[in-house]
């Protein structure tokens, strides 16, 4: 039964799932299922292909500067005082 359940799993991937995956996918190893699941999502979806692409390649730069904005973190959450600024005022509109 398990079997199913994952090539069900394979089968039926959406979008949404799939964006979580390759987000989470960048920190942590997958499940196998997940993997394949992934794969056969990106073989047929032309809407996630480019998505996934341009998350890896974020994920790049800011791995390669070091993090995100570049400059020193101060606050245990990992945001820059400018950036909690951005987003309090992002998110009090």
């Amino acid at each position: 039964m398990n079997g199913l359940r994952n090539l069900r799993r394979i089968l039926t991937l959406s979008c949404e799932e799939h964006r979580r995956l390759a987000s989470l996918s960048l920190d942590q190893p997958l499940r196998r299922t997940d993997r394949w699941a992934m794969r056969g999502h990106w073989l047929s979806c032309r809407v996630c292909r480019p998505l996934v692409r341009e998350l890896r390649r974020v994920d790049r730069i800011a791995r390669q500067s070091g993090g995100v904005g570049g400059g020193e973190v101060e606050d245990s959450d990992g945001l820059s005082p400018e950036a909690r600024r951005r987003l309090e005022r992002l998110l009090s509109r």
